[in-house]
């Protein structure tokens, strides 16, 4: 469903991206635009073609359900095919890289970690639609073209989570001017005051990929050069 970004910011808390709760959630972050009224409407053709399509996708799932003795689902195992297990194996390998060589910044480890097991689903669920309209499809196998689309869509994923990511560092943005009447010890005491104020260290720290010490580190840094003191 749809969330207003501010709940969206309310649920980005260091303890839930710590915990992984927030890599568990596929983001699509499209950019704010006001609605436009327009009499264009879709044509029934293309309703009729997606009505058609999701309606023989789901029969088509139904008709392939076996059962055991005891009443339950026998699972249908699909496998890659061989060039497809060389590609996807390839795909964790540069995702460990990104991790290991910190490639991004930590915050977003955890989602990449997540994705070496989302990508073999988003392949099911491809391949499952293509089962639908072309009964020629094979249930249990995945070839390379439909793990090339479940890459695409782990491309759109991670880029709408690296944009929710930097929607909040934007919220995080902190006004300060200095005072010339105070110390410089002073400012920026006052400095750390307004990030308190606008959001907890220990959060910005977090999205930075950095440490609290770290974080204070470069703060400084920033000051003094912002202020040349």
């Amino acid at each position: 469903g749809g969330v207003q970004p501010s709940i969206l910011e309310n649920l980005q808390t260091s303890e839930n991206e710590g915990n992984g709760f927030l890599d568990r959630m596929l983001f699509s972050f499209p950019d704010t635009k006001s609605a436009r009224l327009s009499t264009k409407q879709m044509p029934e053709d293309q309703i009729d073609w997606y009505d058609t399509v999701m309606s023989t996708y789901n029969a088509s799932i139904k008709r392939n359900i076996r059962y055991d003795e005891e009443g339950c689902i026998e699972p249908i195992v699909a496998k890659f095919t061989p060039n497809a297990m060389k590609k996807y194996l390839e795909f964790t390998w540069m995702l460990a890289d990104m991790i290991d060589n910190n490639t991004v910044i930590e915050r977003y480890h955890g989602a990449l970690s997540k994705f070496k097991a989302y990508v073999p689903r988003f392949c099911l669920n491809i391949n499952g639609l293509n089962y639908a309209v072309d009964s020629s499809v094979k249930l249990d196998v995945i070839d390379v073209d439909v793990l090339d689309k479940a890459i695409e869509l782990y491309e759109y994923f991670f880029s709408m989570n690296q944009k929710v990511v930097e929607n909040k560092k934007r919220s995080a943005q902190i006004d300060f001017k200095i005072n010339p009447k105070k110390s410089d010890y002073e400012n920026f005491k006052n400095l750390k005051k307004e990030i308190t104020r606008k959001m907890k260290r220990k959060e910005m720290a977090h999205i930075m990929g950095v440490t609290i010490q770290t974080l204070d580190t470069k703060l400084i840094k920033r000051y003094k050069e912002e202020f040349g003191v």
